[in-house]
């Protein structure tokens, strides 16, 4: 009975040996298929840091060429704006120089008119007449055109009243002569013409007294009959 219990406890010993080697060798094996796994993976990751790194430079190049674009954009700014504030300055500097250019055609015409000798009267004014054509048309060239107010009612907007006269025939009010013409720029009054406007004949403005004087008379004496 001693001997059979011994075999057996040495049988189970050498089952548990046999156990403890199959699981050190499963270990091992783990181990392995670990430590390739680690390599595998470290490998993986090398390339992705490198194409990372790829995009970045090429990211790094893009940026510092659009960057120099924009300094060379706004370098081309800052000279147009210089380029067009130096022509504005000019142009309103001598914003004339164009009209005067045009009239000066007319004052060589007038002195021409001026030292002609051995002409008519007639044909000195036609000439004058010739010249005021010309300055008119120049004028009109820039959009200054006269107005004429004859026959218009006065209007304190557009005319100058330089003086009245009485008349039967014309309503008061109304233009008789012009002493000065009005222009205008486009749309815009350059100057109010001067004008002679007709007022109401004296003998209205003497009966029109007399109404007012009959009026003051007869509320004094109301007044005084009142008291």
């Amino acid at each position: 009975m001693i001997l059979g219990g011994k075999k057996k406890k040495e049988a189970t010993e050498g089952s548990e040996q046999a156990d403890i080697q199959n699981r050190d060798a499963d270990f091992s094996a783990e181990d392995g298929v670990a430590m390739a796994d680690g390599e595998g993976s470290d490998g993986g990751s090398s390339a992705m840091v490198a194409e990372l790194q790829g995009q970045v430079d090429k990211l790094k190049g893009e940026s510092a060429e659009n960057h120099e674009k924009y300094l060379r954009a706004l370098a081309d700014f800052e000279n147009f704006k210089k380029r067009a504030i130096k022509e504005r300055s000019e142009l309103i500097k001598y914003q004339g120089e164009r009209i005067f250019q045009d009239m000066l055609e007319i004052i060589d015409n007038f002195e021409r008119a001026i030292s002609t000798q051995g002409g008519t009267s007639e044909q000195f004014r036609v000439g004058i007449e010739l010249i005021h054509k010309q300055f008119t048309d120049l004028l009109g060239k820039y959009e200054v055109r006269s107005e004429t107010a004859l026959g218009k009612d006065f209007d304190p907007a557009r005319h100058e009243a330089l003086g009245q006269v009485a008349l039967d025939d014309t309503k008061p009010g109304v233009i008789v002569n012009e002493l000065r013409k009005a222009y205008l720029y486009k749309d815009k009054l350059l100057r109010p013409g001067g004008v002679i406007v007709a007022s109401a004949p004296v003998s209205d403005q003497g009966a029109a007294n007399s109404d007012l004087s009959g009026d003051s008379e007869s509320a004094v004496e109301g007044s005084e009959q009142k008291e």
